[in-house]
């Protein structure tokens, strides 16, 4: 008698183990009438930041890898790029200047050694 319980337990514990580990693969890979569903979605987020202008997208679409799938306003990456520009401009004319400057002193100790004091 208690092996008879014991046996029907195990199957009813193996039955029910069954039948959640068949109701979880369904779970994460569900069957239609017609195949099975596995859907591979990937959150995406733009390199930089900043305010987005277009999104080139629709959502739960198919992209290709180097597609483009948003467009940042420039305006702020600009900004930064002129002020850039405008500070390299500045160094590059200091630099000349410094450099005039050490040629005319090199020139002139050539010329007179005691015009420039040390």
């Amino acid at each position: 008698m208690i092996k008879r319980v014991f046996v029907t337990s195990m199957i009813v514990i193996l039955a029910l183990g069954a039948v959640g580990w068949k109701y979880q693969q369904y779970i994460t890979n569900p069957w239609t009438r017609d195949g099975q569903i596995r859907a591979q979605v990937v959150q995406v987020t733009p390199r930089i930041t900043g305010p987005i202008i277009a999104v080139h997208i629709i959502d739960n679409s198919e992209v290709k890898a180097g597609q483009a799938l948003f467009e940042v306003d420039p305006r702020t990456y600009q900004a930064a790029l002129e002020k850039a520009t405008a500070s390299l401009a500045q160094a590059e004319t200091l630099l000349q200047r410094t450099l005039d400057e050490a040629h005319r002193g090199h020139s002139l100790a050539r010329r007179q050694p005691g015009a420039i004091s040390k």
